[in-house]
């Protein structure tokens, strides 16, 4: 088997008792054998031994990529796996959490590109902007029809589905087939899709796919008309990135972390003992832990295990916690926090009241320091 002139000695090897063909890898070329006993014995032992090679070959690599993937993920996946396995996520929390088709084409209205593309979207939806920018679109499909065309089909069909099945993933429970939720069957048998709360989060993956399909566009260009396609590309990639930019970024000013509020600096001289600040969280949104943030930063500084915190994953009781101490003080949330071997009770002055101040007192707890913006209290 060999890939052969293409032109010098074809008319020649046609008269021979030979049969032209395709080069294994594709190229065009002869794949001759020189006669009948030829094609029955050694031709057929050739393609064989080719054959065989190759798949073997094959579950070669496969071997070896699940061997370099189980190294470098299940460090991760197994401890995650056991650390995660007690949590649940509702239904209704995953769909609220899912993409819908119209987020795809939803950008977020301070990007620089959003006014200039009057087919994008700015209601509707889950409330995810989750476009990918037309510049990586047109790059990616012209690195598509590239890659097609030119003898990277194997690479272009991966991207491209790639890109397909996460924005499927993406959609999670809003995408239905009647009564049947695709996205079941990951819950059901793929490791940790059950407790991941956010599928829209896959919308991640279908860029870095595009990416890839988008690499073979540039270099398309990049070897079209010379200079004249590197400028273009050079252009269209720029363009590109200033489409999705979001600037100026939004920073939030750290200086309540930064300086070490005074309650923070005594707090780091006391007696081990764990921490609670009041008033607790209001509800589970977002919004309502900015302050809990700041006071785990803080807890880095003083050193005392906080009960108040934020995670994608609460600790079992935290909710229960959150609920009782909703009407501190109380009989039943001073036991609760002495359940939780909590000693100083770090309060806001405008939370503390003169009445909530009284009944603190009166329920065993001292009064330890006073700071500017809190007052702390032992409940030893």
């Amino acid at each position: 088997i060999g890939s052969g002139d293409r032109d010098g000695d074809r008319d020649r090897d046609r008269d021979r008792d030979g049969e032209w063909g395709l080069h294994p890898e594709g190229r065009a070329g002869r794949v001759r054998v020189n006669s009948e006993r030829s094609k029955s014995r050694g031709g057929g032992w050739v393609l064989g031994n080719w054959v065989i090679g190759d798949w073997v070959l094959g579950i070669r690599y496969w071997v070896l990529a699940a061997g370099v993937a189980g190294v470098l993920a299940l460090p991760v996946l197994v401890p995650q796996a056991r650390l995660t396995a007690k949590y649940f996520r509702s239904e209704r929390t995953i769909r609220r959490n899912s993409a819908q088709w119209v987020d795809y084409v939803r950008l977020d209205v301070r990007s620089w590109g959003h006014a200039g593309m009057p087919w994008l979207r700015e209601e509707g939806g889950s409330g995810q902007r989750l476009y990918p920018g037309t510049g990586l679109l047109g790059l990616a499909v012209l690195g598509f029809a590239a890659g097609w065309r030119g003898g990277r089909r194997g690479w272009a069909v991966f991207c491209a589905g790639g890109a397909a099945l996460a924005v499927l993933i993406s959609l999670g429970l809003n995408l239905h087939l009647g009564e049947w939720h695709p996205y079941q069957l990951l819950r059901s048998f793929f490791p940790g899709y059950a407790q991941l709360r956010s599928p829209f989060r896959m919308a991640v993956f279908v860029q870095v796919f595009l990416v890839g399909l988008a690499a073979l566009g540039v270099g398309a260009l990049w070897g079209w008309r010379g200079r004249a396609g590197r400028g273009l590309a050079i252009l269209i990639v720029v363009l590109s990135l200033i489409e999705v930019l979001t600037p100026p970024a939004r920073l939030w000013s750290a200086d309540a972390v930064l300086d070490q509020p005074d309650w923070a600096r005594w707090l780091a001289t006391q007696p081990e003992g764990a921490v609670v600040m009041l008033p607790f969280n209001a509800s589970g949104k977002a919004s309502d832990f900015e302050d809990t943030t700041v006071g785990m930063v803080l807890s880095l500084f003083h050193g005392k295990p906080l009960v108040n915190g934020y995670s994608g994953f609460f600790p079992y009781g935290y909710r229960v916690t959150r609920e009782i101490l909703e009407g501190f003080p109380s009989e039943e949330g001073m036991a609760r926090l002495r359940k939780l071997g909590v000693v100083y009770v770090v309060t806001e002055r405008g939370w503390l009241t003169p009445e909530r101040a009284a009944s603190l007192e009166g329920l065993g707890a001292v009064r330890v320091f006073e700071g500017e913006g809190r007052v702390v209290f032992s409940v030893r």
